[in-house]
């Protein structure tokens, strides 16, 4: 997996979630601790839509105002969608709704006017109006092709003139239309996401490389550090660029932490994704102010377990830390969320309870608080909880406050203790039949006969026995949630049309989905659909439905034939033939985009051998964008269909992975021969693995009983897991259903031996087992490849001229850089490619 995701590091936990960071210069008379709270108009389409944005603008002031916010961190700029304000600056973009309506100055306006100061929140080296103009700006790989890590991030690498000459452009800009404002925030500044010192060998980099380095070699040390200093000299433009229209600068970041609880040291930072905090924080003029440190118990409770990580303990000691480690050189900001995090371990849900002690355990540390974000807030009803604000008082300092080094004392005589756990509870239903959970949380507490009383959201009851085993007893000694009241506030049985996709011969039809009347409930209303599709929409609490739905699919309609003419009786036809797939050896090729589709298929159906394409189908992107790619690559090559990348598996849920699929195979139909029902299906970082196995199951299961090819992809993880559950045997065994292990088409093995300590496997011992466990099933390579240019060549020969004796092994392979290798033709590996399979 080495090849577009992450290897699962700190990584993994540093990029799969919305993470954020700020500073400025430190001030020279004390001044009130920041009380922030984060607005993002992204999502005002669903929550608010249908207003004006002075509406809006007002909602939002006065509820910030009643909790005590005074500042609000206003998302200036959409790295994707442009700019929240009206502007002609030289190739940047404005939002076409609520930007064209300038909701950023409306909500500035008002907040001045109430006392609340705004920062505007700017993306650093990530904007795609100016990627997509200037290929030469763009970040590159290693092997010179544009990076992309993630659908929505276009990097510009910050050692090209002509990007810094835009940038600086861009902030003077936004200063001069938005003279209001207090300051300038730098968001996630990052170089290198997967920390695999893939990136910057764009030509601007490497030229300013040799030139200050004439005898070292990219990739070494004195690039590490160069590259970090590039993304220094960006900060630096923001920095000055605010100084001298008299604002202060911010810039926010996660500070990783290791699994014992504490932080990796900002080194850690600098060297894998190119942001050098201290040398930033050292630069000689026009400092950071504040610097905003996102340290949430819940993202690593999720990833690393609960032990070490709660609301209030693992969180103020965290950000002593943090405090100490910034020192006098900026002043520090605490940020909390009372978002859900999906983590490698388990899916964690703060409750209301928990995001007030996380805040309240920091509020004698004199420390700047912030929080994501507004919307977070409407959607948990949390305004109680933030309103702790109102009673918080202090003054930022730059000087740190560490926490006196506790007195020895002897060592306690070891007493059974039982872990703090969380138990739910689901109510009855109320007249309307709508049912709640409450949430019922136990402390760490020593063994005995007295029931420890929960804390339980919603107004329950929960107690239970600490045992002298040091476990909680099975039964509850009492146990309630009261069933919700009935809301008074309906949304209104309404009718909506849709159209579909056209079918082969350009015919559509028209889907109706009929919404009926529904309570508010963050849980989306499935439509009654004609024309075979679906449709769920949210009821939401203002009475009336989302602006956006759920889920949505109109299937195109049949094709319709002309009626044939009057002709002799026909011989019989012979019975349909099933779906074609690949008998005998498979040559495998993954293609990740399908830009430049007529080259993919020259370089296709030119090769020795009939290929097997698989075709990497994006997150976030409709089927019917791959019908015409699909087609074509099916004229010159069999097809296997990723249905979603290991990366993306936690982002989405169980139905709209099933929901997924079916789109896909109802669109796509028989322009594909085999659909991978999950992919790296073991890995450390799709999830928790119930979530897994239900996606898994329910994707297999729909493609199953539509009578179509299945395949499962595992990554085989010899002695490079980090949970030993996740290897790739102990997980198959113990995670694949029976029907899977005898029902799957195809099962193949992913691996990256560059993410596996370039370890070479027993391979016939390792698919003599694996066909063991999956008896009727193809067996091969559903994955391999490598980032490094002068191993390539080596890799693709030695794989794709493997033996393997074992007689359902078909090999497989699907090269991962398919793209970036073998297209064009005239890459020198394409060659290297089809001699190997020609052999």
């Amino acid at each position: 997996m080495n090849k577009k995701k992450y290897s699962f590091s700190l990584t993994a936990i540093l990029f799969s979630m919305l993470t954020f960071l700020s500073v400025q210069t430190p001030a020279q008379t004390a001044s009130p601790v920041i009380k922030g709270l984060r607005v993002d108009p992204s999502y005002f389409y669903g929550s608010h839509s249908g207003q004006s944005v002075t509406a809006v603008a007002n909602d939002i002031v006065s509820k910030a105002k009643n909790t005590g916010t005074n500042t609000l961190f206003l998302y200036a700029y959409n790295s994707v969608y442009g700019a929240w304000y009206p502007t002609t600056y030289t190739q940047s973009a404005v939002e076409g709704g609520y930007g064209k309506a300038n909701i950023f100055k409306e909500i500035t306006t008002v907040a001045k006017a109430n006392g609340i100061k705004v920062v505007a929140v700017v993306p650093v080296n990530n904007f795609r109006t100016v990627w997509t103009n200037n290929p030469a700006w763009r970040v590159k790989t290693k092997a010179g092709a544009d990076y992309k890590p993630f659908a929505d991030v276009y990097q510009l690498s910050a050692h090209n003139q002509d990007f810094k000459n835009w940038l600086k452009g861009l902030y003077q800009d936004l200063l001069a239309k938005n003279p209001d404002i207090d300051g300038l925030e730098a968001v996630e500044p990052t170089v290198d996401y997967y920390w695999r010192k893939e990136v910057d060998y764009s030509a601007s980099a490497n030229n300013a490389y040799k030139a200050k380095y004439p005898t070292g070699t990219l990739g070494d040390a004195n690039w590490v550090a160069f590259r970090a200093q590039g993304m220094t000299d960006l900060i630096q433009i923001l920095t000055s660029t605010a100084a001298a229209a008299g604002k202060k600068s911010y810039l926010v970041q996660t500070l990783p932490v290791k699994s014992d609880g504490t932080l990796h040291p900002l080194s850690i930072l600098r060297d894998n994704i190119g942001l050098d905090l201290d040398g930033i924080m050292a630069m000689p003029s026009n400092k950071l102010t504040y610097v905003m440190a996102e340290l949430i118990w819940q993202q690593w409770a999720a990833d690393y377990g609960a032990t070490k990580f709660n609301p209030s303990t693992w969180t103020r000691a965290a950000t002593q830390a943090f405090k100490n480690m910034i020192g006098s050189r900026a002043i520090p900001i605490a940020h909390f969320e009372i978002s859900t995090f999906a983590g490698a371990y388990t899916t964690v849900t703060p409750t209301l309870s928990e995001f007030q002690a996380a805040m309240d355990s920091v509020k004698d540390l004199n420390i700047g608080v912030d929080v994501y974000d507004f919307e977070q807030i409407r959607k948990a009803n949390a305004w109680t909880q933030l309103s702790v604000w109102k009673n918080y008082t202090g003054t930022t300092t730059t000087s740190p406050t560490p926490a006196p080094a506790p007195a020895p004392s002897p060592s306690p005589t070891p007493v059974a203790s039982c872990p703090s756990t969380t138990k739910s509870i689901t109510s009855p239903a109320n007249s309307a039949g709508q049912t709640q959970v409450c949430t019922a949380t136990l402390p760490t507490s020593t063994a005995s006969t007295t029931a420890v009383v929960a804390s339980v959201t919603n107004g329950g009851k929960y107690s239970l026995v600490c045992q002298s085993t040091g476990a909680w007893a099975a039964t509850p000694t009492t146990s309630s949630c009261p069933a919700p009241a009935v809301s008074s506030v309906m949304c209104p049985s309404i009718t909506r049309t849709f159209a579909s996709a056209p079918n082969s011969s350009g015919q559509t039809q028209t889907c109706s989905a009929t919404l009926p009347k529904s309570v508010p409930s963050s849980t989306p209303v499935q439509a009654t659909v004609t024309g075979g599709g679906y449709y769920s929409v949210v009821c939401t609490n203002t009475g009336w439905w989302s602006g956006t739905v759920s889920t949505i699919y109109c299937p195109p309609p049949g094709t319709t034939a002309p009626a044939p003419a009057p002709a002799p009786a026909p011989a019989p036809a012979p019975a349909p033939s099933p779906t074609p797939t690949p008998t005998g050896q498979v040559y495998g090729i993954t293609i990740d985009q399908i830009g430049n589709l007529s080259s993919i298929i020259t370089s296709l159906k030119s090769l020795s051998q009939k290929p097997t394409t698989r075709i990497v189908f994006d997150e976030g992107m409709a089927a019917s964008y791959y019908a015409n790619a699909a087609s074509q690559i099916h004229a010159v090559s069999f097809v296997m269909g990723e249905i979603l990348d290991s990366f993306y598996m936690k982002s989405i849920t169980t139905s709209q992975y099933g929901a997924r699929t079916t789109e896909y195979m109802n669109t796509l139909g028989n322009n594909v021969d085999i659909w991978e029902v999950g992919n790296e299906i073991n890995g450390e970082w799709l999830g928790s693995t119930a979530d897994v196995v239900a996606k898994m199951s329910t994707s297999y299961n729909l493609v199953k009983n539509a009578g179509k090819k299945t395949a499962l992809t595992l990554y085989y993880n010899e002695d490079c897991w980090m949970y030993p559950q996740n290897e790739m045997f102990t997980w198959a065994q113990n995670n694949v259903p029976a029907a899977m292990k005898s029902g799957l088409d195809y099962v193949w093995i992913s691996y990256y031996e560059d993410d596996c300590n370039n370890l070479q496997p027993n391979w016939p011992a390792v698919y003599q087992k694996l066909a063991a466990m999956f008896p009727n099933s193809k067996i091969g390579f559903g994955e391999v490849g490598t980032n490094v240019s002068s191993k390539k060549a080596s890799y693709i020969t030695r794989y794709y001229n493997m033996s393997i004796a074992q007689p359902n092994y078909v090999g497989g392979y699907f090269w991962w850089y398919g793209f970036q290798d073998f297209v064009p033709m005239t890459n020198p590996l394409w060659t290297t490619f089809n001699e190997a399979i020609r052999n």
